[in-house]
């Protein structure tokens, strides 16, 4: 999948300023940081959303 210049432009911009930022899917050659899996479910299960709880179920992860 190929990133639009302005979008890589702005994860570089963030990547040199040390910006801490999450993206949910996959991008190009530009690193990016990613969430673990782990890390997503903890977060998933401290919202007490109804929405998180149904992705939980989804993933298995009650």
């Amino acid at each position: 999948m190929e990133i639009p210049n302005d979008f890589k432009e702005l994860l570089e911009l963030f990547n040199k300023h040390k910006v801490e930022y999450l993206i949910v899917g996959r991008y190009g050659r530009t690193p990016v940081h990613f969430i673990s899996r782990d890390d997503f479910i903890t977060n998933k299960k401290a919202t007490g959303r109804l929405k998180d709880a149904a992705d939980l179920e989804a993933l298995g992860e009650q």
